[in-house]
């Protein structure tokens, strides 16, 4: 008889964002194994049209995955969700604002649904695996009380760091709260799994719980053949890209020690007639940080704010894009093992898509190791104080397209990945 696991992911299909992918891949590995899986999710109603996508049903038809959705009272406060403006909206908002004060995201609004929908499954069959995965993580209550009262073991997926998050600054509630809790519902999971060595070691910091594992966001078959078919899309999309000019890319967050700094005083020192044929893309929700990194060297003509887009619009961006753009952060060196272990998702898509690449990151950074690992040629990794070597590299690219050829690598690697970081656990 097959074993059931019941997968939690406040981001799922047909949501069209990044946080959803991880949470896929689990759910395809998980199926191709042979388990039964369940999915509780938020319910699918106004989610904005840019980030609805319905394509994946026959995904969901081929593995036999049954998804549950569940009512969020917060989740309008998503910049995916349209906003309902009326009272109970402005005070929900208030209220969210002053649980997340004292270290309460989001997702406690929904852990009590969650619950509810478990207890149910279980009248009608047995569990036998938990997974919570991403962020929020207050969600990661869900699986440990369910633990204590009906010894349910468990899997909390980090696809972020939480009490350890090198960017935001926490308040003394926040810091205190996270670090209990983390702590707690570590020490009692079955299994932890993170992004990159350096969230490890920062959770190992936390926890007496020894079974973590790294997980590295590796894209599976189904994945590949979905930028395969976004690839087709992107020749006639018109996603704001003028192809008179060498566009450089960047699609994602921006933060102080994380930003496009570099990049701008790169451009800043090149000749007048240079820059004239130069436009950087930004895509995000972070546009006045990239305006005012180049505003601080009077070249703001040079950039161009896209805002938020889906995440097939990234991707048809990134196919159409000359040069494309990573930074992991602005320090020579990693000031700690936050900083040393980001490893962003997008850098497998840039992989793949194969075109050529600078990535800015510090001389110890995980991005970098994996990189020499994977033996990946077109991304070439400068730190943000190369400012010369970053010049070159723009004046001397010579454009590729396609995906490239390390595809075939990563299916393999992804599914040994996965059986010995996972299977190879639950069996011991």
């Amino acid at each position: 008889m097959n074993k059931t696991i019941v997968i939690l992911a406040t981001a799922f299909h047909p949501l069209k964002v990044i946080a959803t992918e991880r949470v896929s891949k689990f759910v395809r590995s998980f199926a191709k194994e042979g388990w039964n899986v369940i999915v509780i999710t938020i319910d699918d109603k106004n989610i904005k049209p840019k980030f609805y996508d319905n394509s994946r049903d026959s995904f969901l038809c081929k593995y036999n995955i049954k998804v549950i959705r569940v009512p969020h009272k917060f989740k309008e406060f998503y910049y995916i969700y349209e906003v309902n403006k009326n009272f109970s909206t402005y005070l929900l908002k208030i209220l969210s604002k002053i649980l997340f004060f004292f270290g309460v995201d989001n997702s406690i609004g929904w852990n009590k649904q969650v619950e509810k929908q478990i207890e149910t499954i279980l009248k009608k069959e047995k569990i036998d695996l938990i997974l919570a995965s991403g962020s929020p993580f207050m969600m990661f209550h869900v699986p440990y009380k369910i633990n204590k009262k009906y010894k349910i073991p468990y899997i909390l997926d980090f696809r972020d760091l939480w009490y350890a998050q090198p960017h935001g600054n926490k308040n003394i509630f926040q810091k205190l709260l996270s670090k209990y809790l983390e702590k707690k519902f570590m020490d009692n999971a079955k299994l932890v799994t993170t992004v990159s060595e350096g969230c490890k070691t920062k959770l190992l910091e936390n926890t007496k719980n020894s079974s973590i594992e790294v997980l590295y966001n590796l894209p599976d078959e189904e994945y590949i053949k979905e930028l395969e078919n976004i690839r087709e899309k992107s020749f006639d999309y018109d996603i704001g890209i003028d192809k008179n000019y060498i566009n450089l890319v960047y699609t994602g967050t921006l933060y102080e020690g994380r930003d496009l700094s570099s990049i701008a005083k790169a451009l800043s020192y090149m000749k007048k007639e240079e820059q004239n044929n130069i436009r950087v893309h930004y895509f995000g929700n972070q546009g006045s940080i990239a305006i005012q990194n180049f505003k601080k060297y009077d070249i703001e003509n040079l950039i161009i704010n896209h805002g938020s887009v889906s995440k097939e619009e990234s991707i048809i961006a990134m196919f159409q894009s000359d040069i494309l753009l990573s930074i992991i952060h602005n320090n020579e060196k990693s000031i700690d093992d936050n900083i040393k272990g980001i490893i962003t998702t997008k850098i497998f898509d840039y992989i793949l898509i194969g075109k050529p690449t600078i990535n800015i990151a510090p001389v110890d950074n995980e991005t970098r190791v994996l990189i020499r690992k994977l033996n990946v040629k077109n991304i070439n990794s400068f730190t943000a104080n190369e400012v010369n070597n970053i010049i070159d590299y723009i004046r001397n690219i010579h454009h590729k397209s396609g995906l490239n050829i390390l595809q075939n690598k990563f299916i393999d690697i992804w599914h040994i990945h996965f059986k010995e970081k996972i299977i190879k656990n639950l069996k011991g």
